[in-house]
């Protein structure tokens, strides 16, 4: 039941695919490879999306094109963001931003095989990474202070964090 266009700039065809997930339409073609088709097929079904996927086919008489167009999970993506200081509340700049999902096991956090990314912040000491829904540990890196943590960041929606960096004193 996919909603399936082809198209070109003389002819139009919408269609869905069958319970087995095929479809399959007759174009009118020329010898010279006129018209250009476009396809499109719906980007989101409920949970999976195939990230707008479409493409270009110029097809001769007695052609055919088979396709294989794949549906991924769905994730919906949330932004963390906020900004990183010195204790003086001064921006750093380029301060590493480390964020890994969680897994709980039985002997506490696991961060094999979870999502990880990283960015680093800007001259105003802002940073921004999007991040699939989930729980997360995030740390802050900066040369000359000690790591900041946030342990078991619940992202349901975007959310704004604050990192206030200590420096590191030798004794």
């Amino acid at each position: 039941g996919v909603q399936v266009d082809v198209y070109s700039s003389e002819d139009y065809f919408s269609l869905t695919t069958d319970g087995n997930g095929y479809f399959e339409v007759e174009v009118p073609v020329t010898n010279d490879g006129n018209p250009l088709y476009y396809v499109t097929v719906e980007d989101t079904i409920p949970g999976l999306t195939n990230y707008s996927y479409s493409y270009e086919i110029t097809l001769y008489p007695d052609e055919s094109d088979i396709r294989y167009i794949e549906y991924y999970p769905y994730t919906q993506y949330y932004t963390i963001s906020g900004y990183v200081y010195d204790n003086e509340g001064q921006p750093l700049y380029n301060a590493s931003v480390d964020v890994s999902s969680i897994m709980m096991e039985d002997q506490g956090r696991d961060h094999d095989g979870g999502w990880y990314d990283w960015t680093y912040t800007d001259s105003d000491g802002y940073y921004s990474i999007s991040v699939p829904m989930g729980f997360y540990d995030i740390v802050i890196s900066y040369d000359g202070f000690l790591n900041e943590w946030a342990y078991g960041v619940d992202v349901t929606s975007d959310i704004a964090l604050d990192f206030t960096m200590t420096p590191l004193v030798f004794t």
